[in-house]
């Protein structure tokens, strides 16, 4: 049975991600958008749209109402907040695709473009910006603010009115610990437990959490 039509930005493993969840949402792959040629390999059965210049001439000509969805993962917050202001001045339309073991709190407000995976959790008046990505299990308690682009890695653990700036990236398990705050354009390793407010961009690591390089 066919669904709403949608077009994917990005072809890597995160549409691979995404393609399930496409699917049960009620949309549809149309086509894929990539910035450069498609990786050996890469095949979802769509049309796929290689360069700037090829998805600039297609946007002219997509029809006005066509959902996107951004499938760009890993620590790319930027880039994937880049891509959904694109498409959405282009006239098309963010879909927020949430997986059917998440679990969204009623109070909890989320942004567009954004993506809940499997046993996700989001609590209580948690906010998340635009173009967000909540990873396998990833769990948001109560009042956090999570900026534009932010990637929670799958089982990573963000506790209580934690405040995460723009397209900061929480490695696969991290902790981060009740009312801190984290910066901007941070990478926070895998297995990092964050315990105090860290206030310059970076790279993280260890327990409790050191800024390398």
């Amino acid at each position: 049975m066919s669904g709403t039509p949608l077009v994917l930005y990005g072809a890597g493993s995160q549409a691979y991600v995404l393609d399930e969840i496409v699917t049960s949402s009620g949309f549809q792959v149309e086509a894929i958008l990539n910035d450069t040629e498609v990786p050996a390999g890469f095949a979802l059965g769509v049309k796929v749209i290689e360069g700037r210049a090829a998805i600039d001439e297609w946007l002219k000509n997509a029809s006005v109402g066509l959902h996107y969805a951004i499938s760009i993962g890993a620590h790319h917050g930027e880039a994937r907040s880049e891509r959904h202001r694109l498409l959405r001045r282009s006239g098309l339309q963010p879909a927020t695709l949430v997986h059917r073991t998440a679990w969204i709190s009623k109070g909890a407000q989320i942004g567009e473009a954004c993506q809940i995976l499997a046993f996700a959790f989001v609590g209580t008046r948690a906010r998340l910006g635009d173009a967000v990505i909540l990873n396998t299990r990833a769990s948001i308690d109560h009042e956090c603010i999570l900026g534009h682009g932010v990637h929670v890695g799958p089982s990573a653990t963000v506790a209580g009115r934690v405040g995460i700036g723009d397209h900061t990236f929480i490695g696969t398990g991290a902790s981060v610990c009740p009312d801190v705050t984290i910066s901007a354009n941070c990478i926070i390793g895998a297995g990092t437990v964050v315990t105090r407010s860290i206030h310059e961009p970076g790279t993280y690591v260890g327990s409790p959490a050191r800024r390398i390089g």
